[in-house]
């Protein structure tokens, strides 16, 4: 589930201070009762952050409880995902093709500060209320976090993420994000794992395509670029802000042009897609 977003100009006691953007916060009951129609008093929902502690995942709850996530969880770790019958209850418990999708956006843009960490997920209090996955935080991703410093330059568009997911990956300075728990479980049913590589191969060919994401950055830049004149102005001590945004977009541009063939090799060594 993501946040709608859209820019705005913000004053303050009639004082000009700059572009900001207004965007919907995606981790509260207030955002689900909007978007699902379902009431945040009753029946409510469960609300979960994903994090690390002592080593291994953690649920902390931010609306309702963790109960039926933590029975769930106690299921797919006791029992073998690969029989069918296994496989089928877990969808019963969880959106398996909204995590599916939420797996592949992060991996394909390269949020490498995750999982266990950055990740949350939601459901309705009732009876058939399956899982779902909240998409937040994504500001390290598309290959901007590897102008930080260079040590990180390998964490653009040649990022492997799905071995990064899969197994973990040490990162300079931060530790170790990954394995997703819960991936590397329902990797082990052949159903599952042919529809999550499927999943890649279908969004590298539409919305994820060099074409469709390259257009949509231009549109979104397009839309703020008569008003940077004017926040540069205001805040001035920004170095070189005119360039740097500049850099900045071609930088994406690079990743997204370049990304889909590294997928496609990540793709191959991992499952022989």
């Amino acid at each position: 589930d993501l946040n709608a977003y859209r820019p705005a100009i913000l004053f303050i006691d009639g004082e000009y201070w700059g572009l900001h953007e207004i965007r919907e916060a995606n981790k509260n009951s207030w955002y689900y009762q909007f978007h699902y129609n379902i009431d945040r008093d009753a029946p409510g929902f469960d609300i979960l952050e994903h994090t690390d502690r002592n080593g291994k995942p953690y649920a902390a709850v931010d609306e309702g409880d963790a109960e039926h996530w933590n029975n769930m969880v106690q299921f797919l770790e006791t029992h073998d995902m690969s029989l069918p019958d296994n496989y089928d209850y877990i969808k019963t418990q969880m959106d398996v093709d909204n995590f599916i999708e939420y797996i592949g956006h992060c991996v394909y843009l390269v949020k490498w500060d995750w999982p266990n960490n950055n990740e949350a997920s939601w459901r309705p209090r009732t009876p058939n209320g399956k899982w779902r996955w909240i998409q937040y935080d994504m500001e390290t991703s598309f290959g901007v976090a590897a102008v930080l410093n260079p040590i990180y330059k390998n964490l653009g568009h040649s990022f492997n993420m799905i071995r990064d997911v899969i197994y973990g990956t040490p990162i300079f300075g931060f530790g170790q994000y990954g394995p997703h728990p819960i991936l590397v479980r329902l990797l082990e049913n052949e159903e599952f794992k042919n529809v999550f590589a499927k999943w890649f191969y279908d969004n590298m060919k539409t919305r994820f395509s060099p074409e469709n994401m390259i257009a949509l950055l231009d549109s979104m830049a397009a839309e703020i670029a008569p008003y940077l004149p004017e926040y540069r102005q205001r805040w001035p001590f920004i170095t070189e802000m005119n360039n740097d945004w500049h850099y900045h977009l071609n930088l994406i541009k690079d990743f997204a042009q370049k990304r889909p063939d590294y997928v496609k090799q990540h793709l191959a060594e991992e499952f022989g897609a």
